[in-house]
């Protein structure tokens, strides 16, 4: 048997421990480097309206970069934003710490149409009545009816900015002639994908309520959406 020299048994025993000194610092990185990870709020929704965006990267990452996919970008690590246009939009997550940096990539994940949210029938009771009330909303125009019976018509428009929405919606028609012509302020907000809890001002109060509680002629209404 040929007998491996001492120089040749020192440069692979070298080379061995070099080999797994470079490993072990490789390891070290991809063990501790982060991994970009994140979720939105929604991810169908209109314009106007605030998204969250959640880290939920791996690793403990340090810094955050959000594209938001319109121009915008942040820093935070779990920022809001909203879009001011319609259409897909890609949103990518670049995290970093010490040991190196991650991006993911999510492409079209956020869409913004033109459907408005209220758009349908809803139906529900008002706070502290027995009597059932139905809210047509159909693009721009609304329908209220109670026990039946039609209580007022016209059209409306909303701001969906907050969380709290803003209703005000116009008379045109009503069995209360005192209320035609007249503005009627209200805000909503949604309990679940298909329920909201409404409170609304009377027609020619030129207020938004300014909660969800009753008083001062607020009226509380809970609704479901009809499919």
């Amino acid at each position: 048997m040929k007998k491996i020299s001492t120089t040749t048994l020192f440069c692979l025993t070298l080379t061995v421990l070099l080999a797994s000194f470079i490993s072990c610092g490789k390891n070290d990185d991809d063990v501790n480097s982060p991994v970009a990870q994140f979720s939105s709020s929604d991810t169908n929704t209109d314009i106007g309206v605030s998204l969250t965006f959640t880290d939920e990267s791996l690793n403990n990452p340090t810094s955050w970069l959000w594209d938001f996919g319109d121009g915008n970008t942040s820093t935070l690590q779990n920022p809001s934003h909203s879009y001011s246009d319609l259409g897909a939009y890609s949103i990518s997550l670049k995290v970093s710490n010490e040991y190196g940096s991650h991006t993911e990539t999510k492409s079209n994940f956020i869409n913004i149409d033109d459907v408005n949210e209220l758009d349908g029938v809803w139906r529900g009771y008002e706070v502290g009545t027995d009597t059932e009330w139905e809210m047509n909303f159909a693009g721009n125009e609304f329908g209220y009816i109670a026990g039946g019976h039609e209580v007022y018509s016209g059209y409306y428009a909303v701001n969906t900015s907050n969380e709290v929405r803003q209703l005000i919606a116009t008379v045109t028609s009503s069995s209360l002639s005192q209320y035609i012509e007249k503005d009627a302020y209200a805000i909503y907000k949604f309990n679940g994908e298909n329920s909201i809890i409404l409170a609304a001002n009377k027609p020619g109060s030129d207020t938004y309520p300014a909660d969800f509680s009753t008083g001062n002629g607020t009226r509380i209404f809970n609704l479901t959406k009809q499919e």
